[in-house]
């Protein structure tokens, strides 16, 4: 099997297509990190764990075996400055750290459209 997967933003748009993409291959395990309840059905080589990103206590155990992040979890939309950076800055490091902590050897970070997107007026970093 190949190496397994820790993925966050499985729910969101990008994360979704790549979850998709990746458990139809079957050939290796992917965890998920998700907010909310775990679908009622999952491919077998998929299993969610629910937490979030700035406690890693919740997913240290399942971050674990892992050898690749892609983390792609992120507050989007109309969200105040705080929570931009309570998500993405400090989440971001929470997983980081934990990653490292736990021996994962890949780690691709995919940011939102706020990090070049033109009209800064709603997006705070």
């Amino acid at each position: 099997m190949a190496g397994s997967i820790f993925l966050t933003g499985a729910g969101g748009f990008l994360g979704s297509r790549v979850l998709n993409r990746l458990s139809g291959e079957g050939n290796r395990s992917i965890v998920c990190l998700i907010r909310g309840k775990a679908p009622d059905s999952a491919p077998p080589n998929v299993r969610y764990v629910t937490g979030d990103l700035l406690e890693p206590g919740g997913y240290a155990a399942a971050l674990t075996g892992c050898d690749t992040v892609l983390h792609m979890a992120a507050a989007t939309g109309k969200h105040p400055p705080a929570e931009y950076m309570r998500v993405n800055r400090d989440g971001t490091e929470a997983l980081i750290r934990q990653a490292r902590q736990s021996g994962v050897s890949r780690f691709l970070f995919v940011s939102t459209v706020a990090a070049k997107f033109r009209d800064q007026f709603r997006y705070y970093y």
